[in-house]
């Protein structure tokens, strides 16, 4: 048996339970809302735009659930323009990564981590995956479905109900009055 030659399993940045500092929430513009922050290298990197690409075509389901959802990548791998309508946060001299202590994966990858905070700004899942960028978005939204649901205000209902509202049409407000009900029954 060779059990001494596998070391401990690699120490994310933040653990489960533990705050997400407050400075880093205010950089990904996050305060007192529930998020899923992931972070990855470089806009262009073909690892890191699938796994953008993935939250991208996910993201209204974590909206639904109140959830906002933001990337953050080194500075270094910005690209100027993007086609995401995701946030995605360039973290200047990697002071975001270091507040956290998110490590280099292998000494010279940033460090491919996904967090999900809670309203209060508490770590409640954390995943880490340098190669499987889909399994970010997977376990997110698995881990984010087991969490009660957020309390019903009307921010939460309208995020659930038109994540693409548009005042001007009337069909909105009869496919929001329609959403809305459901949201309302999925929580009773």
């Amino acid at each position: 048996v060779c059990s001494g030659l596998r070391g401990p399993p690699p120490r994310m940045g933040l653990s489960v339970g533990e705050r997400f500092p407050q400075s880093a929430l205010a950089k990904c513009g996050i305060k007192n809302r529930p998020a899923v922050v992931f972070f990855y290298g470089a806009d262009d990197a073909p690892t890191c735009s699938t796994e953008v690409d993935a939250f991208n075509a996910s993201r209204i389901n974590f909206r639904r659930k109140g959830f906002s959802v933001v990337g953050v990548r080194s500075a270094e791998g910005a690209v100027r323009s993007s086609t995401s309508a995701l946030t995605l946060v360039a973290d200047e001299g990697n002071e975001i990564r270091n507040e956290l202590g998110i490590k280099k994966d292998f000494g010279f990858l940033p460090g491919r981590e996904t967090y999900l905070v809670d309203r209060e700004g508490t770590v409640v899942f954390v995943h880490q995956n340098q190669f499987n960028a889909q399994s970010h978005v997977n376990a997110s939204l698995d881990a984010m479905r087991s969490l009660p649901p957020p309390p019903l205000t009307l921010r939460t209902a309208l995020n659930y109900a038109i994540p693409w509202y548009n005042p001007n049409s009337i069909f909105v407000y009869f496919i929001l009055i329609i959403n809305l009900l459901s949201f309302i029954r999925e929580r009773q």
